[in-house]
């Protein structure tokens, strides 16, 4: 009914404010000046000390920041060039895999091949991990 009167530059209305700023968990600046009333303090400019308030408030900062963007490189020449299947490639090569041939167990390795134009992909055998073995799967 009778509030007490407070100026907007004291360190009492600074207090009182992010006190209630607090109180309201980080509502937002409405929310903070009717829970300043509520309280029983007429702050003269509340508006603008509350904005202050906020506006320094970390937490704040953090719930109300902008997302971030994910900006996109730009594609190579190879991937968006029309071409037949497997002129542009990536290769990956994976493994080893035991295999038991006869008697004897054996490392076998994969190749991926992965068409940077379609998006197709081949797997093929290599035997061994040598440059011979790697060219005949190619």
């Amino acid at each position: 009914m009778h509030p007490i009167i407070l100026p907007k530059a004291s360190k009492i209305s600074n207090l009182i404010v992010q006190d209630c700023h607090k109180t309201v968990a980080h509502g937002g600046r409405s929310a903070t000046i009717q829970e300043v009333r509520k309280t029983g303090y007429w702050i003269i400019n509340c508006n603008a000390l509350v904005r202050h308030i906020i506006y320094h408030c970390i937490r704040c900062r953090v719930m109300r920041g902008k997302l971030g963007e994910q900006i996109m490189g730009n594609l190579p020449k190879d991937r968006i060039t029309e071409a037949p299947p497997f002129t542009y490639c990536g290769v990956d090569i994976f493994g080893p895999f035991l295999i038991k041939e006869r008697r004897s167990e054996l490392k076998r390795y994969g190749a991926l091949f992965t068409c940077l134009a379609s998006r197709a992909v081949h797997i093929e055998v290599v035997s061994t991990m040598e440059t011979d073995s790697f060219i005949m799967a190619l």
